[in-house]
């Protein structure tokens, strides 16, 4: 399988430069994420995810996601690109979701077997070392 570089989105906490590899103190750090977090937060990032639902489409056709691949979400959110990916690589595909917010990882989880995808939700830090390998990032 050819690996496929791909940034998809990148966000992570205010000022988290401090917190690097010490998820315990970044998990704490909540109030200072990007993007409010819990419910409030998931609502906010799914009227984004419908949005731009156009453009990411367009950014996972031009990444060409193979069938069968290995993806990371990194800074997941509410799960929306990482189901998106999961519809790409298929059954025989690995996704996994990584987010500092359990409320919204916990929404994620439910939407996802909703949708019937196998995502690894985790709560992690993305400056922590990864579950890896992966083809897509």
């Amino acid at each position: 399988m050819r690996a496929v570089p791909c940034i998809i989105w990148y966000c992570i906490p205010v000022h988290a430069d401090h917190l690097r590899g010490q998820p315990e103190k970044a998990m704490n750090q909540i109030d200072h994420y990007a993007i409010r977090g819990g419910i409030e937060g998931r609502e906010r990032l799914a009227l984004l995810a419908a949005i731009f639902a156009g453009t990411t489409a367009q950014l996972l056709d031009m990444a060409d996601i193979p069938r069968g691949a290995h993806c990371l979400d990194a800074g997941c959110g509410g799960g929306d690109v990482a189901l998106d990916l999961a519809r790409r690589a298929g059954p025989s595909g690995r996704i996994v979701g990584i987010d500092l917010d359990e409320t919204k990882l916990e929404i994620a989880r439910a939407e996802a077997v909703a949708a019937g995808a196998a995502i690894d939700y985790r709560a992690a830090d993305i400056a922590a070392p990864l579950p890896g390998p992966f083809d897509v990032v």
